[in-house]
Formats: structure tokens, C-alpha cells, sequence
């Protein structure tokens, strides 16, 4: 088998048992924009440009299954494995290291089902930014926005909304330089992006 991360293709598993006729065997879910896979123990672990670090079962390569992800400030970009610690890459946060066994770790979370939430840009921002997520189910859902203390300083989305796509202007002109989190929470689901705020 071969594990490629195409970029805007996503993440394939490809059966190469004749090279001549190489056949697709699956896609991995929910992967937009993928940069580099390691495959280790039965568990593949993709840079994901959107989502960091995602990790997924892929015991039966047919059918991978999403397993955990660790966010990054950007755009995860390159992964290795050293012993049981997997590497990452971020285009602005550098580097991160989670231990893969055992594999829920503190850094690692489990994947929402509901909540595809798209990356924050630019990031890190002045003055204004903007950012998307994906409902798969309509609901109850907040977007606030809270700094490290974990004091929440806005609140950008505070209702009922449908299932779909929504796109998000961050007005942050008031708020002083820092680092902060943007939480997403619908249901019982809840992401958590980073922003670094510069003045």
C-alpha cells in the first residue's frame, strides 16, 4: 500500500500491489489539505493544513478512521516519527511534538462530528480576520473568542443556525496584542483555534 498526501486532494490510500495498476482504496475523511503522512503501528499521522496534526486509524486501509488531531496555530506542514513522539511542523508555530502511545494524550483531542472549522487568516492578525466552519447538523452555537487566562474577550456568534457552511469577519481592532483562543461550540461539540494577536 501507499499513503499520499495530495494537498487540495487530501490523503489516499492506494493498493500497488501491481505496480502497472495502481487502484484508489480509499480517501481519508474530512482531510482538505494535506502535506504529509507517516504511517506507523496500524495509524497514519497527516499534516493537515487546516486541521494540524490528524491522526487516523488505518487497520483496514479500506476504510480509515479519524482517531485524534492536535491543532496548530497555521498550517501543519511536515510530520515524523521518532520512537514514540510524532513531530509536526507549523508554518508560524514551529515545531510541536505529541507522545503517540499511548495515543489520547493531553495534546491530542478527539475529532468533533459535528464541527468542521476552517482555519483562521491571516494568523497571526492585526486588526481584522476572518475565518469558516462547516455544521453537518443545525443547532445552538457560540463562537467567542478568549485570551490565556481563559477570560472570554468576544463573542462573534451566539445562535441558532442551520446546517451548512458559514463565513466569519473577526473585528479585533479593541483588543490588545496577545494570544488567544477562538472556541467553536455547537452541541456537544466544541473546537479550539488558536490566534496571535500583533499590534
Amino acid at each position: 500500500r501507499a499513503y499520499l498526501a495530495c494537498y487540495y486532494g487530501g490523503s489516499v490510500v492506494i493498493d500497488i500491489t501491481d505496480p502497472a495498476a495502481p487502484a484508489l482504496l480509499a480517501e481519508f475523511p474530512g482531510m482538505e489539505n494535506s502535506y504529509q503522512i507517516e504511517v506507523r503501528d496500524g495509524m497514519a499521522y497527516v499534516a493537515d493544513g487546516y486541521n494540524g496534526l490528524r491522526v487516523l486509524d488505518v487497520r483496514t486501509p479500506s476504510a480509515p478512521v479519524t482517531h485524534a488531531q492536535s491543532w496548530s496555530p497555521s498550517s501543519a506542514r511536515g510530520v515524523a516519527m521518532r520512537g514514540d513522539v510524532c513531530f509536526f511542523t507549523d508554518r508560524y508555530g514551529g515545531l510541536f511534538a505529541v507522545r503517540s502511545a499511548p495515543l489520547r494524550t493531553h495534546a491530542l483531542s478527539p475529532i468533533p462530528e459535528n464541527i468542521s472549522f476552517h482555519g483562521v487568516a491571516p494568523n497571526p492578525v492585526r486588526d481584522r480576520a476572518s475565518t469558516s466552519f462547516t455544521l453537518r447538523r443545525g443547532g445552538m452555537t457560540r463562537m467567542s473568542l478568549h485570551d490565556v487566562t481563559g477570560r472570554m474577550r468576544a463573542v462573534f456568534i451566539d445562535e441558532l443556525l442551520p446546517a451548512g457552511t458559514r463565513h466569519v469577519d473577526l473585528p479585533l481592532q479593541r483588543l490588545p496584542a496577545g494570544a488567544y483562543w477562538l472556541r467553536l461550540q455547537s452541541g456537544a461539540d466544541t473546537v479550539v483555534r488558536p490566534l496571535l494577536l500583533l499590534r
